[in-house]
């Protein structure tokens, strides 16, 4: 391993990027809370993004916004979505700097089948 760390610049450039929704899968913040990543693959570059969210979907919350932006839709309360029609499905992603630093998907619209 080397002595030292050389940061580089992220693989991405902040815009809007298509890309494909690899997985959903459960993960833990620092404080031990279990959430959710919503994994997403770059078609024409190098590189994934993900959206971290909560594990349940309250109506408002930031996993309902984002089962309604994978949807195209929105989805009402009592309604179940099958999260593995989203798996696979080609979106437009929308990613934004934080800080100068790191990025963050700000919006997910589905591409249409073509």
């Amino acid at each position: 391993m080397a002595d030292s760390f050389t940061i580089v610049a992220p693989l991405f450039a902040p815009g809007t990027h298509r890309a494909f929704l690899r997985s959903i899968e459960k993960d833990k913040s620092a404080l031990n809370s279990e959430l959710l990543a919503f994994v997403f693959t770059f078609v024409s570059e190098r590189g994934m993004a993900s959206r971290i969210t909560g594990l349940v979907p309250r109506f408002g919350n930031a996993l309902h916004r984002t089962v309604c932006e994978l949807a195209g839709r929105i989805v009402k309360v009592g309604e179940a979505v099958n999260h593995s029609d989203f798996i696979g499905r080609e979106y437009e992603i929308d990613v934004e700097s934080k800080n100068g630093h790191s990025v963050q998907i700000v919006a997910i619209r589905p591409i249409a089948a073509e």
